[in-house]
């Protein structure tokens, strides 16, 4: 299996350092300004819309999603894209209909999704910013996945530190997905070799197939890039699933002896 930064699984001991070294994410900008171009060239040449933050700044409680913590007794798969509004939250989606529709797991299955900011260069910086969090999920995908039966129901979130020690797999979707989350991981001061988590590429899962492809940012495309995506991140989930099984097994079988 494509390992990228040769990142292995753990007891996920070196969970407390790494949410300290996230630092604490309760502190949110509340958006309030209308929407804005972002750079472009983070685009392809595009400008993407966005809304910028606002001088208005308030705290706000985290999320129970972004309070996941190791867990020997469970499996956790995080998705990771760019903005965590396309590929991701389709990937999550999809894999939460794969897993509900197999055999009972013997351990639990926690799944999940983020972004590497959405764009923003400061991202994973302290007060850095993240384009679309706490965004749904990108109309058009939703309703591409809606008529395959998937349901999208995350909201967009930044990659943290602890989920490094948190998850057992972080799926990115390309290698600028790979770039951002070792830059981010190095600002981070995460002790990468003994994270819990393995960085691989989605389509690393497809049988058979070469490792180190990219599923495609379907953001500027027409509904084509969204139906193309959605396929091959149903080529990878059945792949992935087994892997997830065969370590959901493992953990049962630990728990037992």
């Amino acid at each position: 299996m494509h390992n990228v930064l040769g990142f292995v699984a753990t007891s996920g001991a070196s969970s407390a350092a790494s949410a300290a070294a996230c630092g604490s994410r309760a502190s949110r900008w509340v958006q309030r300004q209308p929407p804005t171009p972002v750079t472009a060239a983070r685009y392809g040449g595009a400008a993407r819309t966005s809304v910028a933050p606002s001088p208005t700044h308030v705290t706000l409680p985290l999320p129970p999603r972004m309070m996941a913590t190791p867990a020997p007794d469970s499996v956790g798969v995080l998705f990771l894209c760019l903005g965590n509004i396309c590929r991701s939250p389709a990937a999550e989606g999809m894999f939460r209909s794969l897993v509900a529709a197999a055999p009972p797991s013997p351990t639990p299955i926690r799944i999940d999704s983020c972004g590497t900011g959405g764009g923003s260069p400061d991202w994973f910086t302290p007060g850095g910013y993240s384009y679309h969090e706490g965004d749904p999920p990108d109309a058009r995908m939703t309703a591409a996945a809606t008529a395959r039966g998937v349901a999208l129901t995350s909201r967009s979130r930044p990659l943290t530190a602890a989920d490094f020690a948190a998850f057992d797999w972080i799926v990115v979707m390309d290698g600028s997905n790979e770039r951002e989350v070792a830059r981010a991981a190095a600002a981070w001061g995460v002790d990468v070799p003994a994270a819990r988590a393995r960085v691989v590429r989605m389509l690393d899962f497809v049988p058979g197939g070469p490792a180190g492809r990219a599923v495609p940012d379907p953001y500027y495309g027409g509904s084509n890039g969204f139906e193309k995506a959605l396929d091959l991140l149903e080529s990878a989930g059945g792949g992935l699933l087994k892997e997830v099984e065969a370590l959901a097994g493992e953990r049962a079988a630990a728990a037992k002896a």
